[in-house]
């Protein structure tokens, strides 16, 4: 897989999660009003995961964005290297095992915004959220399967 291939990859998931920041600010209220201190502290927690993760994607480059991305998930290492090495002729259950570790972290943003949106007690916000999460990590899924030949 190119460096280019990548890069492309990198954008939609990008506009993927961008949309998923618009959904975010309906939860507003739960940042700024939590009932109790253990509750402030984890929005908290999440709202500055939240910020730096979409500051990064506004301000970086493709490699930082997918390290940060990633910073929260220890077994990935530094994925963009993860991508780069992979060989023209590994074999297809190698490359499978690759791409499930990498959408892992669909997976780990969903939990994530689960717990918000349990929070916020708001049954069509989390149908929101599980929705776009879901196709974000089909179109993931999809692309890299795609680009493996090219």
């Amino acid at each position: 897989m190119s460096f280019a291939q990548t890069k492309e990859i990198i954008r939609q998931c990008r506009r993927d999660h961008l949309e998923m920041s618009d959904i975010m600010e309906e939860l507003e209220d739960v940042f700024t009003k939590p009932k109790t201190q253990s509750i402030s502290h984890f929005c908290a927690r999440q709202q500055k995961h939240i910020a730096n993760y979409l500051k990064c994607f506004i301000e970086s480059s493709p490699k930082v964005v997918l390290n940060s991305w990633f910073q929260n998930t220890p077994d990935m290492g530094k994925p963009l290297d993860l991508l780069e090495d992979l060989p023209n002729n590994m074999k297809s259950s190698d490359f499978e095992k690759v791409v499930h570790k990498i959408s892992k972290v669909f997976e780990l943003r969903y939990e994530s915004y689960s717990k918000i949106a349990e929070l916020a007690k708001t049954k069509e916000l989390f149908t929101q959220l599980s929705s776009i999460n879901q196709h974000a990590s089909e179109q993931f899924h999809w692309s890299l399967m795609e680009n493996r030949d090219l």
